[in-house]
This record gives C-alpha cells, structure tokens and sequence, in this order.
C-alpha cells in the first residue's frame, strides 16, 4: 500500500553520552555485587545443610546407643523383680518386716520398669522424627 496515510517509519538513534557509560559500570558492579552474595548464600545453605545431616547422624547413633542401655535396664530390673517374687515365694521364714521390705522392693521394681519403658517409648519416638 502507497498510501501515506498508513506509512510509518521508525527511527532509532543512539548517543553514547559518558556519564551513562558509568551509571552502566555502576550498574554492572552492584550486579556483580549481588552474585558474589547469591554465591556465597548458597554455599552457606550448603554448609548448613552438610552440618545438620553429620549432627542428625549423632543423634541418630546417640538415640539407637541409649535405646540399647535402657533396654538392658529394663531387663534388669525384669531379673531383679523375678528374684525377689522368688524368695518371697520360697519356703525360708521371714519376719513381716521383712516381707514387706520385699514387697516394696517389687513394687519399686514394677515402678521403675515403667519409667525406663517410658523412656524407651520417647526415644524411639525421638528417633522416628529424625531424618
């Protein structure tokens, strides 16, 4: 179409003017700037992540180790109650006194088996929320 009503022309100039030149080196430091600190950001996210895995495989050993302990412990405890119900239920004489010290022993014995159970149960509960 010839038509000058539908004609249209562009025009681009470019005009180097200095002060632009250092808004541009300006501009080209800041971005340098930011990616030294996008670098150094992302290796201190890495840092940290390296650090919280190596501690969460200590814990992990911890937990597993104390797990072990307390199970040993209850296991005591099991063997020490089962030699007191012994000698309560052997035939040997024994004061009231001194039957009643064995009973309080056994039901110490029953208290404290539960407690190490409780914290058997908390750690393996501890040790499921570790990744």
């Amino acid at each position: 179409m010839n038509d000058p009503l539908f004609q249209l022309r562009i025009d681009h100039y470019f005009h180097f003017v200095p002060a632009d030149a250092s808004k541009l080196d300006t501009i080209i430091s800041a971005l340098a700037v930011l990616q030294t600190g996008q670098d150094k950001m992302a290796q201190t996210v890495d840092d940290y992540i390296a650090a919280q895995t190596a501690t969460n495989a200590q814990i992990s050993t911890a937990v597993d180790a104390l797990g072990g302990s307390i199970t040993g412990v209850s296991g005591d405890v099991q063997n020490l109650n089962n030699q007191i119900a012994a000698l309560q239920n052997s035939l040997g004489t024994l004061t009231p006194a001194q039957q009643q010290a064995f009973a309080d022993l056994a039901s110490q014995g029953t208290a404290l088996a539960a407690k190490v159970q409780t914290a058997a149960d908390s750690l393996a509960a501890l040790d499921a929320l570790t990744p």
